[in-house]
């Protein structure tokens, strides 16, 4: 998705020369999301076999893939990619996904 920014003279503070350019820049979609899209969540863990149960039981009838990412230290993490058709149900897996036992963190 393009995002499209807008500079305009009436918008930029008295002494713009001294401002950083973030402080110029205003997007104009506010980066809305379309949905369908296709979605990622990193879910970390302890036991792999356990956040696979529980990610099969809140996935339910839906099409995903889940791919072994990494192992540091204590913590495995595996990606979890599906299609998502709203914001409402993105949200809703990622709180389905936090609120398990086995899955302890999920970005």
């Amino acid at each position: 998705m393009d995002v499209v920014w807008k500079i305009s003279a009436e918008s930029l503070p008295g002494n713009w020369k001294k401002c950083p350019i973030s402080a110029l820049i205003f997007p104009m979609n506010e980066n809305k999301l379309e949905y369908p899209r296709s979605w990622s969540y990193k879910v970390f863990g302890l036991q792999r076999q356990d956040m696979v149960r529980d990610i099969t039981l809140i996935m339910a009838q839906r099409e995903y893939s889940l791919q072994d990412s990494k192992q540091n230290g204590k913590y495995l993490s595996l990606n979890l990619t599906l299609t998502v058709g709203s914001e409402a149900e993105r949200n809703s897996l990622f709180t389905a996904l936090k609120n398990t036992d086995s899955i302890k963190m999920v970005l």
